[in-house]
């Protein structure tokens, strides 16, 4: 029996996971991140994902923008890149031989600013001082996740297979094709810290490939990453 090697967009989404957020760590961007594990071998069926991965509620759809939510991701290490602020990147990918099948890409912003903690405590430590102190409203932050995903299994006018969710579980902005993390990062950096000069070039992305897939016109807004 021949030896079964990983497909080539996997591969590359390993190779630019790990050395874009060592780029980063190196930038000052993220201050602890997990390296996706580099195999060489696998079924026809792939998962790329975060370490400790259990599916459950808490990383389903009703927890989005719950601080629960967040709290899960910090206690239990479920994230690749934690930024100097103690918001978190996470990504999933899921490919069968050289096909991309689903992806789910997470930024979930702190609602704190841990930015002058961070190099003494961990964030959960410092999450739960803040809850214990009767004032602790007064140092949140009101952002949104923004979480990607790609289904090519569902697709409809209500739920297209490649969509934006933001400020509500149910909000869905569609965006033509799934984007690679480099591209993620960018729309992440480009728009919520601009102050970081980080640039890719085109070489620096990938495009995947999907099943064929039906266009359907989506009642929702478009949004061009």
């Amino acid at each position: 029996m021949s030896k079964i090697s990983m497909n080539p967009s996997a591969f590359r989404t390993i190779i630019q996971i790990n050395s874009t957020l060592n780029f980063l760590f190196n930038k000052g961007v993220i201050v602890f991140y997990n390296e996706v594990p580099r195999t060489y071998k696998t079924e026809r069926r792939c998962q790329i994902t975060w370490y400790n991965h259990v599916p459950g509620r808490i990383n389903c759809g009703d927890s989005f923008n719950k601080l629960g939510q967040y709290e899960h991701i910090l206690k239990t290490n479920s994230y690749h890149g934690l930024l100097f602020d103690g918001s978190v990147i996470r990504v999933n990918f899921a490919f069968e031989d050289d096909l991309l099948l689903t992806q789910n890409l997470l930024w979930w912003p702190s609602p704190y600013d841990f930015s002058t903690l961070l190099q003494d405590f961990a964030p959960i430590d410092i999450l739960y001082d803040l809850y214990g102190d009767s004032q602790w409203f007064q140092s949140i932050t009101m952002r949104s996740p923004i979480r990607i995903d790609f289904d090519s299994t569902n697709s409809s006018i209500k739920h297209s297979s490649c969509h934006v969710h933001i400020q509500n579980a149910e909000t869905r902005l569609f965006i033509k094709s799934p984007i690679c993390f480099n591209r993620f990062v960018q729309f992440i950096l480009k728009n919520f810290y601009p102050q970081y000069d980080v640039h890719f070039l085109d070489t620096d992305f990938i495009k995947y490939k999907t099943p064929n897939l039906k266009r359907i016109n989506s009642h929702y807004s478009e949004l061009i990453i």
